[in-house]
């Protein structure tokens, strides 16, 4: 009973994750230009961002090691319009830059980045467990914060391998489920 419950989760999974994909990749044909700033002000309605004007937080940061190992292998960074006074944070980038967590690594600061790019996680992409989690880690976040997942692009053949097999799998789950009614 379960593989049956199995065999139909795995195209539903494979179709909304493919879908979200390529609509991300449609959407985002290129990086939508804007400063920290504006874009706190102003949400843009993309989700793939290359964000200038921005000060890092390296020391509010957080990071994630894999099980007994001290060094971090994911980081998350409160990113800040240049200048603007310390307060609740809206802005967090995830970052697993091998560069940037050498440096964290070595008990260094990372150098600042003239733009931040990546894509803003949303839907399926952004799992409820990892917010939380970004969310204990983190002090002082706004509720409703935004994770920008550093140099992440949208990949539009990875959205149509999984939107295909989705449907393919679905329609041979269909086909064989009539075949045996039959």
């Amino acid at each position: 009973m379960r593989w049956k419950i199995l065999v139909v989760m795995i195209p539903v999974v494979l179709v909304v994750m493919g879908g979200q994909q390529l609509y991300t990749a449609l959407k985002n044909p290129s990086a939508a230009k804007t400063t920290c700033a504006e874009y706190l002000a102003h949400p843009a309605s993309g989700h793939w961002l290359s964000l200038a004007g921005c000060e890092p937080d390296w020391e509010g940061s957080a990071y994630e090691s894999m099980a007994g190992s001290k060094d971090a292998c994911v980081l998350f960074v409160p990113l800040r319009p240049a200048g603007a006074p310390e307060g609740e944070t809206r802005l967090v980038l995830r970052t697993e830059d091998a560069a940037i967590l050498a440096k964290v690594n070595a008990g260094e600061l990372p150098d600042g980045l003239a733009a931040y790019e990546g894509l803003v996680q949303f839907g399926t992409n952004l799992k409820d467990k990892e917010r939380k989690e970004v969310g204990d880690l983190l002090s002082g976040l706004a509720k409703d914060f935004v994770l920008l997942e550093h140099n992440a692009k949208p990949n539009l053949g990875l959205a149509i391998f999984c939107l295909a097999l989705g449907l393919g799998i679905a329609a041979y789950v269909v086909l064989r489920f009539l075949r045996n009614r039959g």
